[in-house]
């Protein structure tokens, strides 16, 4: 039953998308943003579930989405996979990300829940909703919100819990297989995003670079947010990209979707969310109230509720509030050394720190011509707010204590390394207006994409 828990979000979530994109997307894209909008859903039905009283069930909670049945004529009608027109090194690339992938699968499916965190802000939180099959709101439950700390966002939690739900029991063990799946939607969309301006084989590369990367790797074999969180921001910014290239209003919404999720998994999603909002409001303005309406929709979807329930519970935002105006102008020198430090020898992030200095000398100029600058935007707005936090708050402790730093980076390294495999070249660039060749899929892929 545990596929089920997996197959049924990722089955919603593959039909709203087929929905949005009809065939303008390839099938595996929609299957990894299906699990993202998926389990998004999955989740706020059960905290909306919890408000008005109904306790969870599987039946009570796959009832209402039957009605997207009729929403299966939008399906792909013919899915094929072939290596024919592949070349070694492209077969030995996907080789290779595979074997990174078996081995995530097999690290987070041999070992329980491991960390503090997770045990206490997840995992028990968790079990407590699938015993008491609901969250408990009333501050005079013993199990308020489900212990833990209270002001985190439930969508992890309450995927957890929808997770034991299917199989009738809690294992630890066996629940953990949703961040493998979460790796994998990671890996393809990452990967479709580039193949839409760069060779089958850069892309390749880029994605085994980025599945290569060790903190990575191991945070989709534990139960820990940050991960989850960089995976829903890649794609928020990825889509917002892909709408500053086409207009396409589609794009908009599967961004805003995908940012509005970020404030549903971590306090700090609130701010990847605007940071995403203010990204695109400094490009609309005020040109398509259109446009506005529909990045601020899923904003009262996945955030508003939660934020709303949460003030009228008294919870306040975290330990401590990071906005204090005492707090704003107390620099803490001591961290920007440990900052450097483990950013660029000891964290394991090979050499993307360094390629992201190198892009930021010699391709700025190059970035600031293009729509990539949105890119650069929101990974910049990023490191800003964390480097605030680091530098100006109570967090300068957590950075000396090795607790959070690590952690962060996996929100918006992937951001950066995307940006970098936009912008270098490791194959010989296609001239305008010629097709390659030795790839037949890309006239397909140029005919597709071409504005």
């Amino acid at each position: 039953m545990i596929l089920f828990a997996v197959l049924f979000p990722l089955f919603i979530g593959y039909l709203i998308i087929c929905f949005i994109y009809r065939q303008s997307i390839s099938f595996l894209e929609k299957i990894a943003l299906g699990f993202l909008v998926g389990t998004s859903f999955i989740t706020v039905q059960m905290f909306a579930y919890s408000i008005v009283g109904i306790k969870f069930s599987v039946l009570s909670i796959i009832l209402p989405w039957c009605l997207l049945l009729s929403l299966i004529g939008f399906a792909d009608k013919k899915v094929t996979f072939g290596f024919k027109d592949y070349k070694q090194i492209e077969i030995l690339l996907v080789f290779l990300i595979l074997i990174k992938v078996l081995y995530v699968f097999f690290e987070a499916l041999i070992k329980p829940v491991v960390g503090f965190d997770s045990l206490w802000n997840f995992s028990l939180r968790a079990k407590i909703f699938f015993f008491e099959k609901t969250v408990p709101l009333f501050s005079t439950h013993p199990y308020f919100l489900g212990a833990g700390m209270k002001s985190y966002p439930l969508h992890l939690p309450l995927l957890e819990a929808w997770n034991y739900l299917s199989m009738n029991t809690w294992d630890d063990v066996q629940m953990k297989i949703i961040f493998p799946v979460y790796f994998c939607a990671l890996l393809i969309i990452f990967y479709q995003a580039l193949l839409r301006e760069k060779s089958r084989i850069q892309s390749l590369f880029f994605v085994f670079l980025l599945s290569s990367l060790p903190l990575l790797a191991y945070h989709a074999t534990i139960e820990y947010a940050d991960f989850v969180l960089g995976t829903y921001f890649l794609g928020a910014v990825i889509y917002l990209y892909e709408f500053f290239k086409s207009r396409d209003v589609k794009h908009l919404f599967v961004s805003s979707l995908l940012a509005a999720s970020c404030g549903w998994i971590k306090e700090e999603g609130l701010i990847l969310y605007l940071i995403c909002f203010l990204v695109f409001f400094a490009c609309n303005r005020f040109k398509s109230f259109k446009n506005i309406a529909v990045y601020l929709a899923p904003f009262f979807v996945f955030i508003f509720p939660w934020f709303v329930a949460r003030r009228l519970l008294g919870l306040e935002f975290g330990n401590d509030t990071v906005f204090e105006i005492e707090k704003l102008f107390y620099f803490h020198q001591e961290t920007i050394g440990k900052i450097l430090y483990k950013i660029f020898l000891t964290d394991n992030w090979h050499l993307f720190p360094i390629a992201m200095v190198v892009l930021l000398i010699f391709y700025f100029k190059d970035i600031m011509s293009t729509n990539k600058k949105y890119i650069l935007a929101c990974f910049a707005l990023v490191w800003g707010f964390f480097m605030y936090l680091y530098l100006f708050t109570y967090n300068a402790g957590m950075v000396m204590s090795d607790i959070i730093l690590s952690r962060n980076c996996l929100v918006y390294f992937p951001v950066g390394l995307y940006l970098i495999g936009l912008t270098f070249s490791i194959t010989r660039e296609k001239q305008p207006g010629i097709i390659d060749n030795s790839h037949p899929s890309s006239k397909k892929r140029t005919e597709k994409y071409a504005k």
